[in-house]
């Protein structure tokens, strides 16, 4: 015997899925990083300039250009290779504090990259910039990068 469901019973039913859905799709991290756009166009030669790069896990900071043609961003570069063995290149400006002074700075061993002032924890490991811990709900502002050879070209 199969028991019919009332028309306004199923509409219920719907209606509470698609706000269970949206509740749970909804997220309190932003992608959108907060830190305005700055003058870049920055280019680096791995070898000569940052050998460490060679290696998973490792990364270079950079705080200034190294050429007056270079620019790096709003509070400089934070250049890394991750586990998926790319390398890709973040504003080192804290999201949550957006100074160009207060830096994400302290990388860890696992791949977090943290802001000393605030102490959010941002995740570089894989590439993503999402805030992992702390008061920060923002993503590191992520830039494009392209490899030639051993030259990485990082722009907006």
């Amino acid at each position: 015997m199969t028991k019919n469901i009332g028309h306004t019973t199923l509409i219920c039913l719907i209606l509470c899925c698609l706000i269970l859905c949206c509740l749970i799709s909804c997220e309190t991290i932003n992608k959108k990083s907060p830190i305005p756009d700055s003058r870049l166009d920055f280019e680096l030669h791995i070898l000569r300039d940052a050998p460490e790069l060679n290696i998973v896990g490792n990364y270079k900071l950079i705080n200034k250009p190294l050429h007056l043609y270079q620019y790096i961003g709003f509070g400089g570069l934070l250049l890394y290779h991750t586990f998926d063995d790319e390398i890709v290149a973040f504003d080192l400006a804290c999201p949550y504090e957006v100074n160009p002074e207060i830096k994400v700075d302290s990388i860890t061993i696992i791949g977090e990259a943290i802001c000393r002032k605030c102490h959010s924890v941002y995740d570089v490991a894989y590439g993503t910039g999402a805030p992992r811990k702390g008061v920060s709900t923002h993503y590191l502002r992520k830039y494009r990068t392209y490899l030639t050879g051993d030259i990485i070209r990082i722009t907006k």
